[in-house]
């Protein structure tokens, strides 16, 4: 994988991230127009996120790929735990670690 693969990858994880906080917050939301920005920007990284996958679907085997999916294990909770206040047990954390470890051993040992 090369550098440029990996930070697609990444930015991928981030955008598909950001649009998941961005549809629970704006479940959260009171005024009608804020919720239908976050949703409008969920939307949009939804849309780039796929994009970079379709594009290192061109060059990355898809094993390495569903890789950087199980990321979003670990970068949605951790991201809705610092900007949403959400607490999560530590039994999430353990199960989450366990799902990264399984998708991370089919990607390196395929």
């Amino acid at each position: 994988m090369t550098p440029v693969e990996l930070g697609f990858g990444l930015t991928s994880v981030a955008f598909s991230t950001g649009s998941q906080i961005a549809i629970r917050a704006a479940a959260r939301g009171t005024r009608r127009r804020t919720r239908l920005c976050l949703l409008g920007g969920a939307v949009a990284g939804q849309l780039l996120s796929i994009m970079l996958v379709m594009l290192l679907l061109r060059t990355v085997a898809l094993t390495l790929l569903v890789a950087f999916a199980g990321l979003a294990y670990f970068t949605v909770p951790f991201a809705s735990r610092l900007l949403l206040k959400e607490q999560l047990p530590p039994r999430f954390w353990f199960g989450a670690t366990l799902v990264f470890a399984g998708i991370s051993c089919i990607a390196l040992f395929d």
